[in-house]
């Protein structure tokens, strides 16, 4: 999820805009910090960009950790839903003991 700037706070000012910011250096957020929109894996991201780096796969744990192919970010690690018991098939879908994971669901073919 991208927030527009004007939810960083820096050292007290609001940036109100990008346009803003690349016409008056005074405007630029140096050091922002993203508003509780996204929770606490909110990252700042870039000068203007907030992402949540607990599910996006570009910013996966922290800022430009990407995940591979075919993984997905899920509470900040990079996972395959296809194979993963505490993620089958989705984020947090967890497998009963015992079971596999198989192409993203839970005891397939039994």
């Amino acid at each position: 999820m991208e927030v527009p700037p004007s939810f960083f706070l820096s050292r007290g000012m609001k940036c109100n805009s990008d346009a803003i910011a690349q016409r008056n250096r005074r405007f630029r957020c140096r050091r922002c910090t993203c508003v509780s929109l996204l929770g606490k894996s909110a990252r700042c991201c870039g000068r203007f960009v907030c992402r949540d780096v607990a599910s996006n796969p570009n910013n996966c744990g922290r800022c430009g950790r990407a995940c591979r192919f075919g993984r997905s970010c899920c509470r900040g690690k990079c996972v395959n839903l296809n194979t993963n018991k505490k993620h089958c098939g989705s984020c947090g879908a967890r497998c009963p003991k015992r079971q596999k994971c198989s192409f993203g669901i839970c005891n397939y073919g039994r």
